[in-house]
C-alpha cells in the first residue's frame, strides 16, 4: 500500500499533515503537486494499491479533481477542505472519500485515519505491506 499526497500548495493546514506525514510514512509517500502529476503517476503505477490524502484549497481545485473522478475511483481517499462548507463538502463527497477533515482543525485525526487504514490493509493482505 502507497500513500500519496494531492496538494497544489495553497491548502491550508497542508505543510502540517506533510511534515507528519513524512515523519510516520517515509517509505511509500509520495507528495504531488499537480492534477496532470496525479494522473502521470496513476497511469503508470496501476499495480499498486494506493491511499491519496487529497487536500483541495478551493472549489475550483476540487472541480479538477472531479474532472478525473475516473482515475480517483480505485483510490482509498481521505479528502482535507480548506473548511466546513455545505457546497464544498458536498461536491467532495463525488469523490466517494472515505474520510473528510477540514484545514481549518487540527487534522490530528488525518494522521490516525491513515494509520488505522494502513494496518488494515495489511490485515486483509500481509503482501501488500507499506
Amino acid at each position: 500500500m502507497r500513500v500519496l499526497l494531492y496538494e497544489n500548495g495553497r491548502s491550508q493546514g497542508v505543510k502540517r499533515i506533510r511534515e507528519r506525514l513524512e515523519s510516520r510514512f517515509p517509505h511509500g509517500f509520495e507528495p504531488l503537486d499537480s492534477i496532470e502529476g496525479l494522473v502521470y503517476r496513476l497511469r503508470h503505477d496501476r499495480n499498486y494499491h494506493w491511499i491519496a490524502v487529497v487536500a483541495v484549497s478551493d472549489l475550483e481545485d476540487l472541480s479538477a479533481l472531479l474532472s478525473i473522478r475516473e482515475w480517483l475511483l480505485d483510490l482509498r481517499i481521505i479528502l482535507i477542505l480548506p473548511e466546513i462548507d455545505r457546497e464544498l463538502t458536498m461536491s467532495g463527497h463525488r469523490l466517494y472519500p472515505r474520510y473528510i477533515a477540514y484545514g481549518d482543525g487540527d487534522l490530528e485525526d488525518v494522521a490516525a485515519v491513515l494509520e488505522k487504514m494502513l494496518r488494515l490493509n495489511e490485515l486483509e493482505d500481509p503482501s501488500l505491506g507499506h
